[in-house]
């Protein structure tokens, strides 16, 4: 059917008030979220579409001059009167009547060519050529005018009735040059986040986690033996992805708390920057600097960036692997959506409890290609395979016979997209596969010995609605303790402040909310399931949950720039009063997000002891001391808490030869072997005092106190003297 002139014309200049928005640097599919553009490009479309609708337009005219010369000669048209009628003229306006065959021709002419108005639309039906005008019937008209309305009401609403998760294909606007503004504030916010990561990087935290010894070691062993595999046995198992990176920084820095802290400080200032260029090519600049500023701040990325766990590259490649799978959905090629799938595979080697970002992203995946006919089957044969009864038999099948009819997955199409995903994804995670697939490799103890779902009280809990209960109350207790200083972590001591300042969630829940309303662009909607999942990475698990989740801190950053934008354009078109409290508002949740990022950490997390008792300030301490003794020295160890072979030691005196002597790691006595060489007692904790012992044993030696003055030795060490 042929689109009549007048459609064409509307349309395009609809198209054109588009593009003339975009030549001003607003996004159309935004709606102001948007806040770059390019005005050449926008330009350039401005005026290809102006020509176009020039001559639709005298196109549009040419059809109206013959219409009306067409209408003149019908009027012209007569027919002959009756021969002897006198007083009227030789001819007479008067019609034939139309026969059956042309009525039907005149209502096909109508349901196709004439389209009914509005409202104001002409009360008189458009009559065919050849027909008289026939007057609409009341009720007729109400009824066109009743649908109109309600079409209007259908499609207004449609938006809002979609799932808030359905990724809606979006135009993005071409990506404004960087101007020197752009460039100075992003440099300011890089400046920022370089000084509260590498500023004394290794007095803080203070000491050496033996975990952070352990990625020192490994990264001394790849410097040794080279390749170490993908998956290595310490602290119960772990990918070995990070550590590769952490070798180059022991080879240059050597055996220093610097060296292993000097990786995770890199990397996440390069994820503050990762999730500026992400954002800006999705959302623009203004949200971009604001989300890059807030995670540069955001005390959770920063107490993790200053710590030496392999860790802190694990958010980097999730952002650039949700920058991927954004940009795939806007590519009809099969080459994003590989690259997507393989970025999202690359993150097993680099902490274990990825997998779970892979499903989010695998689910993202399906509903973007096959929306819920895939998803709904697979639902229902996970509920099966976890509770079996003929409800879920049902629901099963269900969806097996919907899978069935589905139409798209025919679509060659969306199979090759699909695949390609799959494919990347797939030659990523087969050496990892290979080593999980062999059960004395031991893949899967470390998911075992931190589930809840082998423990008590889960395994005490009947019936499915009392452990959904005990599910959700652990759900809101991890946002609880996130916006809180909770029960301290004994492995990254989080918990001793706020990982994330309440203002900053609140920010973070409005833009969410906006974002998913309003925009459900690829990116949010990403964010948003992972914001919503990830935390049943800490709900299903003991300990360890802001290391578990620590995914969705630049997701968190981005929903606090969508919520801090639109907050301050929804004040910006309000009157003054009420325009002076959003902004104030706006200021003090801005000014605590800083200052319980910055001032808290240095202050309240530094100042702390419970992060010297994490981060084994002790062991440190007499480590460097055992490190810079004589190589003819032998240390006799006592501590109840450590044994002289821990890590931290490990790492930082490798050739320090000792052996404990505490009653809890070997046979406590005060006796020395002068074969094995220059005896040193080193005391900790609550084996302190037993200096006095050691001294009135072997009197005239040298004592050395740790720490720092004016508060309690960290350590005390006994060198008796040297015999004759």
């Amino acid at each position: 059917m042929m689109e009549a002139p007048g459609s064409a014309v509307r349309k395009f200049r609809a198209k054109l008030g588009r593009s003339r928005v975009d030549a001003d640097g607003t996004d159309p599919v935004l709606a102001g979220v948007s806040d770059g553009g390019s005005d050449a490009a926008g330009a350039r479309e401005a005026a290809n579409l102006a020509t176009a609708l020039a001559s639709l337009e005298q196109q549009l005219a040419g059809l109206r001059s013959e219409v009306g010369a067409l209408r003149a000669e019908l009027a012209a048209s007569t027919l002959p009167t009756p021969s002897g009628s006198k007083g009227q003229a030789a001819i007479s306006p008067v019609r034939s009547t139309p026969t059956a065959g042309e009525r039907a021709g005149a209502a096909r002419h109508n349901r196709e060519m004439v389209r009914p108005g509005g409202e104001g639309a002409d009360t008189q039906a458009a009559a065919p050529l050849g027909l008289p005008a026939r007057p609409e019937h009341a009720v007729n008209r109400h009824i066109r005018r009743w649908r109109c309305r309600s079409g209007r009401l259908r499609r207004a609403a449609a938006p809002y009735a979609r799932a808030i998760v359905r990724p809606r294909p979006a135009e993005m606007p071409v990506p404004a040059p960087l101007t020197w503004g752009e460039l100075g504030a992003l440099l300011a916010i890089m400046a920022v986040a370089a000084f509260l990561r590498f500023d004394g990087l290794a007095a803080l935290p203070s000491g050496l986690h033996g975990d952070e010894g352990i990625a020192g070691l490994e990264g001394r062993r790849i410097l040794r033996d080279g390749w170490i595999g993908v998956y290595t046995p310490s602290a119960l198992g772990q990918p070995t992805g990070p550590f590769y990176v952490v070798a180059p920084a022991v080879w240059l820095f050597g055996d220093t708390i610097l060296a292993v802290r000097l990786v995770p400080a890199l990397l996440g200032t390069l994820t503050v920057l990762a999730l500026y260029a992400v954002v800006r090519r999705n959302l623009g600049v203004r949200t971009a600097l604001v989300a890059a500023a807030l995670l540069a701040v955001m005390t959770w990325h920063v107490h993790f960036a200053r710590i030496g766990f392999p860790l802190e590259a694990w958010p980097l490649v999730v952002v650039l692997a949700a920058g991927a799978l954004a940009e795939a959905t806007r590519s009809d090629g099969p080459r994003w959506w590989a690259a997507a799938g393989a970025a999202a595979g690359f993150g097993v080697y680099i902490y274990n409890a990825h997998p779970l970002v892979l499903a989010v992203f695998g689910l993202f995946a399906l509903y973007h290609f096959y929306r819920w006919a895939l998803i709904v089957p697979l639902g229902a044969l996970a509920l099966f395979a976890y509770a079996p009864s003929a409800l879920t038999l049902a629901a099963l099948a269900g969806g097996i016979l919907s899978l069935m009819r589905d139409r798209r997955l025919a679509s060659g199409h969306l199979a090759r997209r699909a695949g390609a995903f799959a494919l990347g994804a797939g030659v990523v995670l087969t050496p990892i596969a290979r080593f999980a697939a062999v059960e004395r490799n031991g893949y899967f103890n470390h998911a075992r010995q931190y589930t809840i779902l082998n423990k008590e009280p889960w395994t005490s809990l009947q019936g499915e609605s009392s452990r959904v209960d005990f599910l959700l109350d652990r759900y809101l207790q991890f946002w609880d303790h996130l916006t809180h200083a909770a029960l301290v972590d004994g492995v990254d001591a989080s918990g001793v402040m706020p990982m994330v300042p309440l203002a900053l969630l609140l920010l973070a829940v409005l833009g969410g909310g906006w974002g998913l309303l309003r925009c459900r662009l690829p990116l949010v909607s990403i964010g948003a399931l992972m914001v919503l999942i990830m935390p049943f990475a800490a709900v299903t698990t003991i300990e360890g949950a802001a290391r578990r989740t620590f995914a969705i801190a630049p997701f968190l950053a981005l929903f606090g720039a969508l919520g801090a934008i639109q907050l301050f354009r929804f004040a910006a078109g309000r009157a003054p009063m009420p325009r002076l409290g959003v902004v104030a508002g706006l200021a003090l949740a801005v000014w605590l997000t800083v200052s319980q990022s910055v001032v808290n950490y240095r202050e309240t997390f530094a100042k702390a002891p419970m992060q010297e008792w994490v981060f084994c300030r002790e062991l440190t301490d007499a480590a460097l001391y055992m490190r810079g003794l004589p190589s003819t020295s032998y240390v006799y160890f006592y501590s109840e808490r450590w044994s002289v072979n821990y890590e931290t030691r490990q790492f930082l005196a490798p050739d320090v030869r000792a052996e404990d002597r505490s009653a809890q790691f070997g046979r406590f006595a005060f006796d020395i072997d002068p074969a094995n060489g220059t005896p040193v007692f080193v005391f900790l904790g609550a084996y302190r005092g037993d200096v006095e012992t050691v001294r009135r044993l072997y009197p005239g030696g040298n004592l050395v106190e740790g720490g720092e003055l004016g508060k309690p030795p960290t350590f005390v060490a006994y060198a008796p003297p040297v015999a004759p």
